[in-house]
């Protein structure tokens, strides 16, 4: 199993280490210690990863729904279990500024967060906390 580390900016709670302090060296995310982690992104004040298992943790800002989490949560400190995408193992996820896209092991695409120069490809809608299913192209 591998470890997680993260560095920088943590003023959101996106290095996952239960702070929200700047680190200038590497720091374990909390919470990950040994998860197999397959795929990992950071956006600008959050950070997801993708478990051998499919499981879809993020953590960091929420303030747009960028962490498909309860939408109440300003910040998340450690990685949180995705629990809508629970049972739909994801192959890959990538961060936006304010927004995450999410591919699941059986091809379907899933983006929530911000919305607002229509990057979740649901339509004309602001923002989106719930992950749900991008409209074909």
């Amino acid at each position: 199993t591998g470890k997680v580390f993260t560095w920088g900016c943590g003023a959101n709670g996106q290095l996952g280490d239960d702070t929200v302090k700047d680190r200038a060296t590497p720091a374990l995310v909390r919470g990950l210690e040994g998860v197999v982690v397959t795929t990992i992104s950071a956006g600008a004040s959050h950070a997801a990863v993708v478990t051998v298992s499919g499981d879809l943790l993020t953590w960091g800002q929420n303030r747009d729904g960028q962490l498909g989490l309860d939408a109440g949560a300003a910040h998340v400190l450690v990685p949180s279990v995705v629990e809508v995408l629970v049972g739909l193992p994801m192959r890959a996820v990538a961060c936006g500024a304010r927004h995450t896209v999410a591919s699941s092991a059986i091809g379907s695409l899933w983006s929530w967060g911000s919305n607002d120069t229509g990057q979740l490809g649901h339509g004309p809608v602001d923002h989106d906390g719930t992950p749900d299913r991008g409209q074909p192209v």
